[in-house]
């Protein structure tokens, strides 16, 4: 198995909008700290796979496909290329009318454009590779995130590292952590790639490697409860308390018996999700009447998003884009949409003689899986397109769909 690495600025150029949060409508152009596309090149028996990592929010479906044309354009196969975001919510606005669906506060002109031919900067980048020997590390962060609905409420805390050697030496690694990178608040206006960036820098010092950062299951996840306050400060003592639990990580081998992917992408009945829609609306109008000031502004963004969603719900079914990747003994679930953790710990669970990390927001963005157990009148709940049961329903799908794959792969052996 062959890898190589590389990674490009995508901080723009321009003043942009942030994306993330309502009411931050004014043109920014002061950065914290330089926004990356992080590209992982792996060659395994004259095939080519590469993985990307985006110091973006989100990305939309054409923009995305962009992406994908252009890196197919050097003879990689469409399949086997995965691109995700961090969800640092102080990058610039991506989408041409803004996440939420406003004009005038879309993407600065140029900028995706900037992002597709950076995009191929990073995979030109790379180079032929180098053999590795692939290692595997898991530690339990407490006390800086959790379940943001409640302290007591599950939460898979397990950050996975995937380290690469040459020639017995660490050179590039994957930081696996299901949380939301926000720290920074609505009231910041300096770009930033947020906490993955912060970590990503503490990771490289501390391993003397180049970091590839990859996000969960962080749906419902996020350092809420356990932060002072929004600000640059906080920002390190948040970075501080998880990297200082990760400066001593003890890595095993990881088998390496070739590397596959799959396509289990799933379909849900979107009339069903309308009608759900529609009583969600229904209770949101219902809050907003004995809703204070603050309440009442929180409440309309869910109501603006949940509308949007209603508007862009066309097709007689909604994909949660989903795809299996090995790497030896190591599963990946990717998935296409903010998936709540309580999902992480039940497939973690399925499988406890193999390492399964959940890959988020790859390829896609199908907004909020959320848990039954947690559905009502959480800000989640209301934002999610998807009926109460059905992350239940998905989360056993990927589980058989798994269990299959690791089946097929035991057999080719």
């Amino acid at each position: 198995m062959k890898i190589s690495f590389h990674k490009v600025k995508i901080t723009p150029n321009q003043p942009a909008y942030l994306c993330g949060y309502e009411g931050r409508n004014q043109l920014c152009s002061e950065v914290l700290d330089d926004l990356y596309a992080s590209c992982l090149k792996i060659i395994e028996k004259n095939e080519v796979y590469v993985l990307y990592s985006l110091d973006l929010l989100s990305l939309d479906p054409e923009l995305l496909e962009q992406m994908k044309r252009r890196i197919v354009k050097h003879g990689v196969n469409y399949d086997h290329i995965l691109i995700s975001t961090t969800c640092t919510h102080s990058a610039p606005e991506t989408m041409v009318n803004g996440i939420f669906d406003d004009p005038n506060h879309g993407a600065s002109p140029g900028y995706r454009e900037f992002l597709v031919n950076q995009m191929e900067a990073a995979w030109l980048g790379c180079g032929e590779g180098v053999e590795v020997e692939v290692s595997y590390a898991v530690q339990k962060i407490d006390g800086c995130y959790g379940n943001r609905n409640g302290m007591e409420l599950p939460c898979d805390k397990d950050v996975s590292c995937i380290r690469f050697d040459y020639l017995k030496k660490p050179i590039y690694m994957i930081v696996n952590i299901g949380c939301y990178p926000t720290v920074l608040g609505s009231e910041n206006v300096k770009i930033s790639a947020d906490l993955f960036g912060a970590i990503r820098d503490s990771m490289r010092e501390l391993y003397q490697v180049e970091v590839f950062m990859m996000n969960g299951a962080q749906g419902n996840v996020s350092n809420r409860l356990y932060r002072k306050s929004r600000d640059e400060q906080e920002l390190q003592r948040m970075n501080e308390g998880i990297c200082s639990q990760l400066s001593d990580l003890h890595f095993k081998p990881i088998e390496k018996s070739g590397i596959c992917v799959k396509d289990i992408s799933y379909k849900v009945d979107n009339q069903k999700s309308l009608i759900e829609l529609a009583k969600k609306r229904d209770r949101i109008i219902q809050l907003m009447n004995n809703a204070d000031e603050k309440e009442k502004a929180s409440l309309k963004f869910g109501l603006n998003y949940l509308e949007m969603n209603q508007r862009q719900m066309k097709a007689p079914y909604e994909i949660i884009s989903t795809r299996l990747l090995s790497i030896g003994n190591l599963y990946l679930v990717m998935v296409g949409a903010a998936m709540f953790t309580q999902f992480s710990i039940q497939i973690k669970a399925a499988f406890p003689e193999h390492k399964v990390l959940i890959w988020g927001l790859t390829d896609a963005n199908a907004g909020y899986i959320v848990a039954e157990d947690e559905y009502g009148d959480n800000f989640e709940s209301m934002l999610t397109k998807f009926p109460k049961g059905e992350g239940e329903k998905y989360a056993e799908y990927i589980i058989n769909q798994l269990k299959e794959f690791i089946r097929d792969k035991e057999k080719q052996r």
